[in-house]
């Protein structure tokens, strides 16, 4: 398809996510503006799922593959094609009316924005109003966002975040990648990228079975197992890309966060530990939880809870 507008919205549909779909492409279709193209990849979803329009482009996903590879597959569109904005979403997600329109507004000023997540769950029904609300506290009157703030945990979410397609030229994605938010907002602000967030626009964030993270009020052990994983990969990766590219202060803290995470893996291996970890995170879960994977402790930060 030939490029239309300058702003792009980019999502990706699989098999899992049909019962959502109508939702997602609702809250596309009845945005208060249409100066934005859609790319949609599809991975793996058979049959009609879209409404007709002709801002809409569709890659067919063939090969089995990782969802980092998809994203970055998007990414590389938007910049091969001149896009000079791009809108991010997820499609068991579904967001107000102005959120394209608010969102093109801030990025005139701003590498990237992203916009409150009114957490929901499958039926539509409201659960938490403003997620940032637990994840920023008394941040939000005066947000400074630098690589730091989101060392522990992530605050930025693929279903609400939009982004300056100047700011990607070098992204890339490592395979492995797990949190894909995560890693790429991680980058661009290492990259001194500035970003602002926007109440006035709302993504509906839908909890539900597949959801790979949700908006949690408990630690399980299989969340806990997977938040290992999580960050394991996520601060390896980063120390290299810090390695690569000269960013030595960076570099060092991400290499002890990459040793923190180890040493917490190893002492979980002893499963009295391993209770007692969880015990004493989920007694202290609505202080410390404050983004995601932010209720992954390293020891030293652990034992400031445990009595």
């Amino acid at each position: 398809m030939k490029r239309k507008n300058e702003t792009i919205l980019i999502g990706v549909v699989f098999p899992e996510n049909r019962s959502f779909l109508s939702d997602y492409f609702a809250s596309i279709k009845f945005q208060d503006t249409s100066e934005f193209d859609i790319l949609i990849l599809n991975d793996g979803l058979k049959g009609n799922f879209i409404f007709n329009d002709n801002r809409i482009t569709i890659i067919n996903i063939q090969e089995k593959t990782t969802p980092a590879k998809i994203r970055m597959k998007g990414i590389r569109y938007a910049l091969e094609n001149g896009y000079k904005n791009l809108i991010l979403s997820d499609s068991d997600d579904y967001f107000s009316s102005n959120r394209v329109s608010v969102s093109i507004n801030e990025l005139k000023n701003n590498d990237f924005v992203f916009n409150e997540l009114c957490v929901v769950n499958s039926k539509k029904k409201i659960i938490q109003r403003s997620l940032y609300e637990k994840f920023l506290k008394h941040d939000l009157q005066n947000l400074q966002l630098d690589y730091l703030k989101i060392i522990d945990r992530n605050i930025f979410g693929l279903g609400n975040s939009s982004v300056r397609t100047n700011v990607l030229k070098e992204m890339s994605i490592p395979d492995d990648i797990i949190a894909v938010d995560w890693w790429v907002f991680s980058v661009i602000l290492l990259n001194q990228s500035k970003g602002s967030f926007v109440n006035e626009a709302i993504t509906y964030y839908r909890q539900h079975e597949n959801n790979i993270v949700g908006a949690r009020n408990q630690l399980n052990i299989l969340q806990l197992t997977n938040g290992i994983i999580v960050k394991k990969i996520h601060y390896k990766n980063l120390f290299l890309y810090c390695k690569n590219h000269g960013f030595k202060e960076a570099e060092k803290i991400y290499n002890n966060k990459l040793e923190e995470i180890v040493d917490l893996e190893r002492f979980l291996q002893d499963s009295d530990f391993q209770n007692n970890y969880i015990k004493v995170i989920n007694e202290n879960y609505n202080s410390i939880y404050n983004g995601w994977w932010s209720e992954i402790l390293s020891l030293e930060e652990w034992k400031k809870y445990e009595q």
